[in-house]
């Protein structure tokens, strides 16, 4: 069995996605047909990696911004984005979850954001640490509207938090198209597996024996 996993995805108003929920097994196969929300539940995973590792902000945009990952309802209604991780560390229960509030203007602010690990927590709304009991920072610090505070362990804080920061930065996932490889390939790099998979065939040569 996997020591570190993700054990659930709820998420709500990502794209397709109204209200989902997925329980990952250590080995999980997500079938269905085109334009069913596979991939969408794919990337909100890299979503979350990506915005703890290289910014909401760029993040947002690799994705065509707010707008175009926020699901839109019939009476235009601003719907929030939520996203929940239920994670498993070892023997340890872990927990991350933020919510996004989106404007007619494509700007974005983070709502609440809460992360636990063991019988460490934080809880942020409002930009605010309302609940905390790690050593650094004070609950006088305030969190940027455009920023997620797990991604401030690079900057010293949340230290404690380090185990869940690179388990979530480090994920990768793979949507491997059948058509991509059936198709003739040319030799690329061996590293890494592309997440289209068009490179199988070379990773698939030399990597298995």
């Amino acid at each position: 069995m996997l020591t570190n996993r993700i054990n659930r995805l709820t998420v709500r108003n990502y794209r397709s996605l109204a209200d989902v929920t997925v329980d990952f097994e250590d080995l999980t196969v997500l079938v269905g047909p085109n334009g069913s929300g596979k991939s969408n539940i794919l990337d909100v995973l890299r979503f979350v990696r990506d915005a703890l590792t290289l910014g909401l902000d760029k993040a947002l945009q690799d994705r065509g911004g707010i707008m175009s990952i926020r699901r839109f309802s019939p009476n235009g209604e601003l719907y929030d984005i939520e996203i929940t991780l239920d994670l498993k560390f070892g023997e340890q229960h872990a927990s991350y979850a933020f919510v996004l509030a989106s404007s007619e203007q494509n700007t974005y602010q983070v709502k609440s954001e809460k992360a636990s690990l063991g019988s460490l927590q934080y809880e942020i709304t409002d930009d605010k640490f309302d609940k905390f009991n790690l050593d650094s920072p004070s609950s006088s610090h305030i969190i940027n509207v455009g920023r997620l505070a797990l991604s401030l362990r690079r900057m010293g804080y949340f230290m404690q938090l380090t185990p869940l920061h690179e388990f979530l930065g480090r994920f990768e996932s793979y949507s491997i198209i059948p058509e991509t490889f059936r198709l003739p390939q040319k030799m690329e790099n061996v590293y890494p597996l592309s997440e289209t998979g068009d490179n199988l065939a070379t990773f698939l040569r030399y990597t298995i024996k």
